[in-house]
């Protein structure tokens, strides 16, 4: 088992900094060398070439130059003479003619703008490099739509792409939908998924944009045109259009859960029930015509050598929730809305202790969050009758920091019979216990196939709340009572916690899924369900079972909802090597522009700092992460690394690249340069702050690091 920690320690984490710290050097490097290049032409004697900062670890004196690496693997600098913070170097007869200051502004400003454009001529070098191996990105298909926000009901036109006749256009006009395409926004062509996300966090605060977007209808293709408002998100801290991209058919590898499903990395789906199956997002839509039965995924696995695929046949269920924008009120009474931000005008008072519903017809409802239970909280309500939870999924934790979840020993499939002693949690209060217990030991019960095990669990606080690490499941597989909702029709008609629902009306149930299903055969009529509560034989009876008791529309059906799949991408990829020079230098100018822009954004407020900025050590973090996928990913973060340098180096602050050059337009404009005192004093103040914001926003990464810590 050791031996496993330390190859993992050493796999996942070790190699994978080594690797980012060796790219951060490269980057690093042809930063100084245009400085040092630029200063080589110039005629100033370079007295250092350092990679990395503080002591001097290891180097060669060759000429008049030391060229060496120091202790700490962050940054660089080429140290030329006359370069000095306080006084200039003066020889005989004044200032050395070889040294920095004696150098006229327009070669000083060569040698101070040549680190910046080395950076962007690698970055544009390394995209030549990605565009010649290829790289793929998220396609601009719609996967799915966030049913609170504006793109949810924006109002589309459509017109058919081609010239069609008697054809029937898309169903609906009003929100996008899974599988439309986005074509363009605000007249320029989507390439990628991420070209969205762009213009949405670029946005200002409540932007509308013009999408053109495509739909297929009856094998016609239509082109439909609306107007779509960002939204800024609280959580997140960056305005979205509410759209996540769509998924392929391809089954992936799950890097976060450990979840129990019959399939295998690298399954492509390709038929259910013998009928073929071509778009990921279709699934739903298959899942509601099995009206609760089991089915049949055809998929192509690899199949070693006697031939490239194999098909196999795995027996599946479809499973069920309910929607959720469902809500219910202590009284009983429905409401139907889904979650959004508190208006701009309530207090923290207010926010605190209210919900805030967005209603189908577009009005917010306030209600307080006491009197109301349903939405996410709530899996699978039935009659007010919800299901037991299980463990759908155990969050995978850091090679070294395991979730609680794993620490226990949780397993996915176990059923959770009592957590802190309180039998059956729902699991909104599965959330509290763990709220109130803290991060206190806590005894956890559970059903692992016939066996009961007593294991005991200690949450870990973060972001403000108590976590396990578990992902909750309903209990479909056995109709036994975890709960009853308040005023419910169970509740009026007496049935308890614990209950086992055996039969409907005499036909015999034995999933929730049989449950939901013979309930809506009999919509309108009486009911009688028969059951136990422990080994006393019960039956409890609804006189007529109304819309406002069962609606089989509140309930949202789903297959292979917790496979992985991968995205859907598409790939850029140039074999001739014009083509890819012009792709490079197009991606680095357009990077480079974005990265002005993001920090207009910043200023503006519609992106939030904290959340968004990220220092050496949540930059490193995110180099371990890419180095982990593959090396390609690590050479797409070094030319994002490389731009990001170039841009902040040459803003026009002191002490910066940007600032020397600032500094040096003074100069020229004056005739002379600024005042040396006055200089210094300069440099001093803004290095200060620039330290400052280092270490804050390094404490930010690291506080962000540690959240995502068990």
């Amino acid at each position: 088992m050791l031996a496993n920690v330390v190859t993992d320690i050493l796999s996942q984490i070790v190699w994978p900094l080594v690797q980012f710290i060796l790219g951060l050097g490269v980057v690093v490097f042809f930063h100084e060398l245009g400085h040092f290049l630029a200063a080589r032409w110039a005629g100033i004697k370079v007295e250092r070439f350092a990679i990395g900062m503080g002591p001097r670890l290891w180097g060669v004196v060759k000429g008049e130059t030391d060229y060496c690496i120091c202790a700490i693997p962050l940054g660089g600098y080429v140290k030329m003479l006359g370069q000095e913070d306080f006084k200039p170097v003066e020889g005989e007869d004044g200032i050395d003619p070889r040294s920095f200051l004696a150098k006229p502004v327009g070669k000083r400003m060569v040698v101070i703008s040549a680190g910046v454009v080395m950076n962007v001529i690698l970055a544009a070098v390394l995209f030549i490099i990605i565009g010649m191996v290829g790289k793929k990105d998220n396609a601009p298909i719609v996967g799915d739509v966030s049913p609170a926000l504006p793109v949810a009901y924006a109002t589309i036109t459509w017109e058919p792409t081609a010239d069609v006749k008697n054809a029937t256009p898309p169903a609906s006009d009003t929100g996008l939908q899974p599988g439309d395409r986005i074509v363009s926004i605000n007249g320029e062509a989507v390439k990628h998924f991420g070209d969205i996300h762009k213009d949405a966090i670029l946005a200002q605060k409540g932007e509308t944009f013009d999408f053109v977007i495509q739909r297929d209808a009856d094998g016609v293709t239509w082109t439909g045109k609306t107007r779509v408002p960002v939204k800024y998100s609280e959580q997140e801290g960056i305005n979205q259009f509410g759209l996540s991209p769509a998924l392929s058919l391809k089954v992936g590898k799950n890097t976060e859960l450990i979840r129990e499903i019959p399939f295998q990395e690298g399954d492509l789906v390709k038929a259910i029930n013998g009928q073929a199956v071509k778009h990921q997002w279709r699934l739903n839509v298959f899942a509601e015509g099995l009206d609760g039965k089991e089915c049949t995924v055809t998929v192509e696995r690899e199949n070693g050598e006697e031939s490239p695929v194999k098909t196999v046949d795995i027996p599946v269920s479809p499973t069920v929730l309910t929607r959720g924008d469902i809500w219910y009120q202590r009284d009983g009474s429905r409401v139907v809305g889904w979650p959004v931000d508190p208006p701009t005008d309530a207090t923290e008072e207010a926010a605190a202790k209210n919900a805030y519903l967005q209603t189908p017809d577009g009005k917010t409802l306030t209600l307080p969050s006491d009197d109301l239970i349903g939405g996410a909280a709530v899996l699978l309500d039935v009659l007010g009758m919800t299901p037991r939870i299980k463990v759908d999924a155990v969050v995978k934790g850091g090679v070294i920091f395991r979730s609680p979840a794993q620490k226990a020993g949780l397993q996915p499939g176990d059923i959770i019979l009592s957590y802190a002693d309180r039998p059956t949690p729902s699991g909104r209060e599965f959330l509290e216990i763990s709220k109130d217990v803290g991060s206190a030991p806590t005894s956890i019960v559970v059903r692992r196939g016939k066996e009961v095990l007593h294991l005991t669990i200690t949450p870990s606080e973060r972001d403000g709340s108590a976590k396990v690490g578990i992902a909750q499941g309903p209990d479909l597989a056995h109709p036994i009572v975890g709960s009853v909702r308040e005023n419910s029709p169970a509740a009026k008609i007496g049935i308890e916690k614990g209950a086992e629902i055996i039969a409907i009306n005499n036909q015999k149930v034995h999933s929730w899924l049989d449950v939901i299903t013979t309930l809506k055969k009999f919509q309108g009529q009486k009911v009688v369900l028969q059951g136990k509560v422990g080994t006393e034989d019960r039956s409890w009876t609804l006189d007529v079972l109304d819309k406002n008791s069962f609606n089989a529309d509140e309930y949202k059906w789903s297959l292979l909802s917790d496979v992985p799949f991968l995205p859907k991408t598409v790939t850029v990829l140039y074999r001739n090597p014009l083509k890819a020079v012009a792709w490079g230098a197009a991606e680095t100018g357009r990077l480079v522009v974005l990265t002005y822009k993001s920090f207009g954004a910043m200023i503006r407020g519609s992106v939030s700092a904290k959340k968004a900025v990220q220092g050496p050590i949540g930059i490193g973090s995110l180099a371990v992460s890419a180095a982990r996928e593959d090396f390609m990913s690590l050479v797409r973060l070094m030319a994002f690394l490389s731009v990001a340098l170039a841009v902040f180096n040459f803003l026009p602050i002191p002490v910066l690249d940007g600032g020397h050059a600032l500094l040096l337009i003074i100069e020229k404009l004056r005739g002379k340069p600024l005042p040396l005192k006055f200089v210094n004093i300069l440099q001093m103040v803004f290095l200060f702050l620039i330290l400052g914001l280092f270490l804050l926003i390094s404490w930010n990464d690291v506080l962000r690091i540690l959240r995502n810590l068990w």
